[in-house]
């Protein structure tokens, strides 16, 4: 029993553990005697548990989901002797399937300068490629293809600010083989030119970030307010402070401009306005305040988050309220490609637009 210690912020508490020591998951269930105990708990009345976890502490919905399916059935009188089992097999098999998606992420991010296959990374991790492209898009965000380029964009990144390579060599040495589609994706992926990027860190040493708020392009369009949360995690890792940008977009990850965005003050408040209406996913990422100009645009330490749910925007006074919440970006995340400090430096606006200010306020 441990009901002193909780499972996750707002997730309950552990009340029982079910743990076989030294035993991989792949084993049979009947030959592992904690896993065995399990679906025999389930079926006690006086169980004094709720929902069942299995695997990291991160999985309660997921489980309490199956788990709820399971009472309202057993509520109608519908109640089957092997909807224990029933229940614990499903959530084994999902949790087995997200532990898949998570190796073949880091898989991709390892061997991100080969040339891949979902077939290879299918067999790397023992799915077919078809249950594990359509696991890995909804998990990940991203098709296996797109997290994979999107690894090698950041590579790029990183070469471009630490080598004097050309841009032809760095196309091949991550990856792709025709310079010309490399820097039409990086573009608009980054928001700027492979070349451009590249000169970024005197620029910004000259007019670095400020806070600002950047408008969308529809003056009577609708607006999004919320504050920045970061996790003690993430605010100590970010030493120095964070510098917390967000913007709506289109999709779940961020490439390119945003709609609207902002670079955040000290109080973390945003207010996103002049937005068409839509739908769109409120993102946010947060980097080291006080690093340089090539510590902020390619950062070894960020803290990333979304809106849980997409937003949907209608035009008219009343601002959308929707807070954010930022943790460290775990190491299977897909990296934010955007070149974020650009669009909170005048003279980067001046010289991204070339010679007009970009409408910023």
């Amino acid at each position: 029993m441990r009901q002193d210690r909780a499972l996750n912020d707002g997730h309950g508490e552990v009340m029982m553990e079910f743990f076989d020591v030294g035993q991989s998951a792949p084993i049979p269930g009947k030959r592992r005697p904690e896993a065995t105990r399990l679906p025999a708990a389930m079926r006690d009345p006086e169980r004094g548990f709720g929902a069942v976890v299995i695997g990291e502490s991160q999985r309660p919905s997921e489980a309490e989901a199956t788990w709820s399916n399971w009472k309202t059935a057993e509520r109608r009188g519908r109640r089957n002797c092997r909807g224990p089992e029933l229940a614990w097999r499903h959530i084994r098999g999902r949790c087995a399937m997200r532990d898949a998606v998570l190796e073949a992420a880091r898989f991709l991010a390892a061997e991100r300068m080969r040339q891949l296959t979902l077939e290879d990374v299918a067999d790397h991790v023992r799915y077919s490629p078809f249950h594990l492209a359509r696991a890995f898009e909804r998990q990940v965000g991203l098709p296996p293809g797109k997290f994979l380029a999107a690894q090698r964009f950041q590579l790029a990144k990183e070469l471009l600010l630490d080598t004097g390579e050309k841009v032809v060599d760095i196309c091949h040495e991550v990856g792709f083989s025709a310079p010309g589609t490399f820097t039409t994706r990086f573009t608009a992926a980054v928001g700027v030119s492979p070349h451009r990027f590249r000169q970024l860190p005197d620029l910004l040493a000259e007019h670095p970030p400020a806070p600002v708020r950047v408008a969308g392009a529809d003056c009577a369009g609708g607006a999004v307010t919320g504050r920045a949360l970061l996790s003690p995690a993430a605010l100590a890792a970010l030493d120095g402070g964070p510098a917390v940008y967000v913007g709506l977009f289109a999709a779940r990850a961020a490439r390119g401009i945003p709609v609207s965005g902002a670079l955040l003050g000290p109080d973390l408040e945003f207010v996103l306005a002049g937005v068409p209406p839509g739908t769109y996913r409120l993102l946010a990422c947060a980097l080291p305040a006080a690093a340089d100009p090539r510590g902020q645009l390619a950062p070894r330490v960020q803290a990333v988050g979304s809106a849980p749910r997409p937003v949907r925007i209608r035009p008219g006074p009343v601002p959308l309220r929707q807070d954010v919440q930022l943790d460290l970006a775990p190491s299977w995340s897909p990296p934010v490609l955007v070149a974020l400090p650009p669009l909170a430096s005048a003279g980067a606006q001046e010289w991204r637009s070339g010679g007009r200010l970009a409408r910023i306020g």
